[in-house]
């Protein structure tokens, strides 16, 4: 700079070798980048085309007009500052301005709850002994993944490489640094690695077309992958599917103002505690404070039953919430003076939920100022790890003992609360949403006989409000059944089907399929797999069959028939005998707790 001509130096330090959309400072460009700049800000700006078309033609006759549009823009600008003796200068920094204020404290309050949900990289406390963990999905990686040792396993590489020299100069080094990326193209089944689920499939299909005497039947009796893929995925995880179709399909809607007014509400707890207020910045204090508000408006109008969730080791639930925390999540230890963590890291893992509804269950059970400001016209049970729940009215405490039950799932505890309530109640309102829930009271309400009003409404106001009544008087012809259909085609606990829907299953339903078996006690298991051989081969269009495997054959032969070009996907067709009987013995005993 010190050589630059006199002149030129001169408007150097006039700051004349920038360029300025508008006057003032800290807002100087380069030339080569003012061109984009200028692009940019009127592409996005009113007139602008960004947004508009991406069509090459459109595009070309925008860019090449918009010289001359900019600068008859610039020269009104002008013209009007003139006129008004007003000229705009820029006086601030970009990042001093109010929005990217706001914005920059957006982004950092996101990095922050991010980071909550994160396990913390140099806390060994909250990682899974010896194994190599991703801190942000929580996925422990397999025995194989050796990247945490890099850097010694290329030293060593390159020590080897230099002995070969010179003869071994040009020879291929292989890479022996396994990463999480390059492991997921096999799964570990026992001792074996396992790889593409269509592999074997496919080959099979070349030997279908060949001269070969290959017998369909007994190529079809095997599953042709390390997994039953009408089931699960190539990981070894059970096909998820929307539930919530059958709850859509047969339920009867009614107004809030038809709905009645309820003397009894029953609230599933871990429902309600996902739409409850959740203070960013507050305490765990906090929190069961808005739950406490929640609740105080409900008690103003209404006796109330509030149930959690009880989590029990190796029961049939604890495999689907297993796979709802998909790996390692970060564990606190939550006090109520505990900031509070991110709402996701709290209700999606086993382990912080259990001392959050420990802490619910203390508070509401034992703050005696909450009680005697909102249970004093109605009264309030709570439901927690105790097998008998605490009714409390006042300043009166009681175990309910008729209450008793060891059921760890909130949904078979709300059904027989809300049975022992029919006897006296008016109207009885269950707060859920679920597609389980909704089943299970159509049955019971159905096996008990009951008449009193019963409606299920989601804590979310808008949604819709079902009346369980109305409904089971539209579906009477299939609400026998209903249950065991569920829970043989799919629930939470069992693996549904590939390509059967809930639609499908009350449409079989609606043709008169008998599954009384399915869930009692007494059957024995030969006719509970009868009747769900027969039902799950009615859904996959298969009338009748002696079993699985000859539904899968059967349905092979439709899917391979004429005006096929290809061969059907392999988890299109239904298990084999072996697989299904498995998961009929999961699904019986899943109705049997029902």
């Amino acid at each position: 700079m010190e050589k630059l001509p006199p002149h030129v130096q001169s408007h150097f330090l006039q700051g004349q070798h920038v360029t300025r959309h508008i006057r003032g400072i800290w807002n100087g460009l380069w030339s080569d980048q003012f061109i984009e700049s200028t692009f940019m800000r009127y592409g996005h700006s009113a007139g602008g085309i960004i947004g508009i078309t991406l069509k090459p033609e459109a595009l070309k006759i925008w860019a090449l007009s918009r010289h001359i549009c900019c600068k008859i823009e610039s020269d009104m600008k002008e013209m009007e500052e003139e006129e008004t003796n007003t000229t705009k200068v820029h006086l601030y920094h970009k990042e001093e301005a109010k929005a990217r204020v706001i914005a920059d404290a957006k982004d950092r309050d996101g990095l922050r709850q991010k980071l909550d949900t994160c396990l913390h990289p140099l806390d060994p406390n909250e990682h899974p002994g010896e194994s190599i963990v991703n801190i942000t999905s929580g996925k422990i990686a397999p025995p194989t993944v050796n990247v945490d040792s890099a850097v010694k396993i290329g030293e060593a590489m390159l020590e080897d490489f230099e002995k070969t020299w010179p003869e071994g100069f040009y020879n291929t080094i292989s890479n022996k640094v396994k990463t999480m990326a390059t492991t997921t193209k096999s799964i570990q089944v026992g001792d074996s690695k396992m790889y593409d689920l269509n592999v074997i499939y496919s080959r099979v299909i070349a030997l279908f077309s060949s001269d070969r005497d290959v017998d369909v039947k007994d190529v079809l009796a095997y599953e042709l992958a390390p997994v039953p893929t009408a089931m699960f995925t190539e990981d070894g995880m059970r096909i998820c599917k929307a539930k919530s179709t059958l709850k859509k399909s047969l339920q009867i809607e009614v107004s809030r103002r038809n709905a009645g007014d309820a003397d009894v509400t029953v609230i599933d707890g871990s429902v309600l505690l996902w739409t409850i207020h959740w203070p960013a910045d507050g305490t765990v204090a906090d929190f069961i404070e808005n739950v406490k508000t929640r609740l105080t408006s409900y008690l103003s109008e209404r006796d109330v039953y509030l149930i959690f969730d009880r989590y029990y080791d190796y029961s049939i639930k604890s495999v689907t919430r297993d796979v709802r925390e998909t790996g390692v999540n970060k564990k606190h230890h939550l006090l109520l003076s505990t900031k509070l963590p991110a709402q996701k890291v709290v209700l999606s893992s086993i382990e912080n939920k259990k001392q959050l509804n420990l802490l619910l269950g203390e508070e509401l059970t034992q703050d005696r100022l909450f009680h005697l400001r909102s249970t004093n016209k109605h009264k309030l049970v709570v439901t927690g790890e105790d097998p008998c729940p605490i009714e409390i009215k006042m300043e009166e405490r009681r175990t309910r003992y008729d209450l008793e039950n060891q059921q760890e799932e909130a949904d078979t505890i709300i059904v027989q609360q809300v049975l022992g309530c029919a006897g006296e109640a008016h109207q009885i309102s269950v707060v859920s949403d679920d597609t389980d829930m909704f089943v299970l009271l159509l049955h019971h309400y159905h096996q008990a006989g009951l008449d009193v009003p019963l409606i299920m409404e989601s804590p979310c106001k808008g949604r819709a409000i079902v009346d369980i009544k109305s409904t089971l008087a539209k579906h009477s012809q299939i609400v026998k059944n209903l249950l065991p259909a569920h829970a043989i085609s799919g629930c939470d606990t069992i693996a549904p089907y590939y390509g059967l829907g809930k639609g499908s299953v009350i449409k079989v339903l609606k043709a008169g399929n008998d599954l009384s078996a399915i869930g009692n006690v007494d059957a024995p298991f030969q006719q509970v797999l009868d009747q769900a051989t027969a039902f799950i081969s009615a859904c996959y269009g298969i009338k009748e069959s002696t079993d699985m495997s000859h539904t899968r054959l059967l349905v092979w032969g439709k899917k391979n028939g004429k005006g096929h070009m290809s061969a059907p996907n392999l988890a299109a067709l239904p298990p084999t005998n072996e697989a299904f009987i498995e998961n009929v013995k999961r699904a019986h005993f899943q109705a049997i707790l029902w």
